[in-house]
């Protein structure tokens, strides 16, 4: 529990210092600073209409306050008066697009198509996102991510730091059998993302969700450490006050997975939960969950037990946005597994946070904004009681932190590049459990 604590108190001092320069930032504190500005243009601009210059100074202080419905206003009263400003009809169109209205913004996005005088970048913005507010004004709607690519390991086989194992019978450290698969390695892999989402066709907006990933890894000189994932889940998002607290909505769904190493079974869960979504203005969601699963590791053999055991896990997530470019994410569960061999059960806590930087490309032709996210993470496991066949004298716990960094680059409406650098250190009180590991992956991405 003491390392917890500590690991708690550097993750909330991260959060402090990124969130204190995050907020010092000028775009952090804009709608301290104009929004006295906000009405002060209002009024001019009400006065004179024809005054673009005034017009889009007003639109770009509402955005930065969230205020959508404000810039749009002042967007359709510009156009009132001049039907044929090309530039209007484009922000229109990404304005509908950002606050949901996506039925308004096809129509504006086709207008802004039709416009003689549109340029060739805008063009590629509107090719690039027509398509995804036509789907997203679908009742039904089916997104797939895909990537495949390499990803390079300092210590594939987290093998201990110090090359040294507790021998079960005497107690006392011992050289690694270093004829066992150890060390750094490649591998290539491919990864999957489904998405879908059924509307209900009902006033609040209801719909059914179903989620699946798929996962799999060739390594390149360690063949017993491939490894294959498939999960999924599913159940309805159902909205709880859609006129007094529009967006809240709860969840509840069943969810499963399997997990394949070397080529054979290694475990499956199955199990359900339940998941809110609250959001409180237009910055903040916060999304907390309470889940259980079945582990099972035996495989249909009674006598290899291993980790299987009921788990319990309550948890909850938050997204703050600073702005369309900055979104601060934060988040915390707490998982307790009971499992069949009862020096396999533990409690286990973690603790995430991420900053994601959203930016232009630095060629306009490209539609998509880039993403930059930079990340920290602490997970504490604490095991129940000492496993006899490791050191029937300890119980092991184990505390471990990552940090890194995550990039994802679209270069066209449906293929990108992504990847991620991010290096993990786990210190336990036995030897055995000890250890660290760079890891790089990069690869192509595919988004339809």
């Amino acid at each position: 529990m003491t390392c917890f604590v500590r690991s708690g108190a550097l993750l909330g001092a991260c959060v402090a210092v990124l969130a204190l320069c995050a907020y010092a930032m000028p775009g952090a504190r804009a709608a301290e600073v104009t929004a006295a500005d906000q009405k002060v243009l209002l009024v001019k601009a009400l006065k004179h209409p024809d005054d673009y210059q005034t017009v889009f100074e007003y639109v770009r202080v509402s955005e930065e306050l969230h205020d959508y419905e404000a810039a749009i206003g002042a967007l359709e009263r510009l156009l009132f008066y001049n039907p044929k400003l090309t530039r209007v009809k484009y922000e229109l169109a990404t304005l509908y697009y950002r606050s949901g209205s996506y039925q308004m913004a096809v129509d504006y996005f086709k207008k802004t198509l039709a416009s003689p005088d549109l340029d060739a970048d805008t063009r590629s913005r509107i090719d690039a996102y027509l398509p995804l507010a036509e789907k997203e004004n679908s009742p039904v709607r089916t997104w797939l991510f895909l990537q495949a690519g390499i990803r390079y390991q300092s210590n594939a086989s987290f093998t201990p730091s110090s090359g040294m194992v507790l021998d079960s019978g005497s107690g006392f450290p011992v050289p690694l059998d270093l004829s066992q698969p150890h060390g750094a390695d490649w591998n290539a892999f491919a990864l999957g993302l489904f998405a879908n989402d059924i509307d209900f066709g009902n006033a609040p907006g209801d719909r059914f969700e179903t989620r699946v990933t798929g996962y799999a890894t060739n390594q390149f000189a360690l063949p017993s450490l491939n490894v294959g994932l498939l999960s999924g889940s599913f159940g309805p998002r159902l909205a709880l006050a859609p006129i007094t607290w529009p967006g809240l909505t709860i969840k509840p769904y069943v969810v499963g997975s399997a997990i394949w190493v070397a080529g054979a079974p290694y475990t499956t869960e199955g199990g359900g939960g339940v998941t809110l979504s609250a959001p409180f203005g237009k910055m903040l969601t916060i999304t907390p969950y309470i889940e259980w699963q079945r582990a099972d590791y035996s495989n249909g053999d009674p006598a290899n037990q291993l980790g299987t055991a009921d788990m319990l896990t309550a948890a909850a997530s938050a997204a703050l946005k600073l702005g369309d470019a900055v979104t601060l994410n934060g988040g915390f569960s707490y998982q307790r597994s009971t499992a069949d061999m009862p020096d396999q059960s533990n409690t286990q806590y973690s603790e995430q946070f991420s900053v994601a930087f959203r930016f232009d490309p630095p060629f306009a032709h490209i539609a998509q904004k880039w993403t930059l996210t930079p990340f920290v993470g602490f997970t504490q496991t604490a095991f129940d009681i000492p496993n006899p066949a490791v050191d029937p004298g300890v119980t092991r716990s184990d505390t471990s932190w990552q940090a890194g960094v995550a990039f994802d680059t679209p270069l066209t409406a449906h293929f990108g590049v992504a990847g991620a650098l991010t290096y993990q250190n786990t210190a336990s009180n036995i030897i055995n459990y000890s250890f660290d590991d760079w890891s790089a992956i990069i690869g192509p991405t595919l988004r339809f």
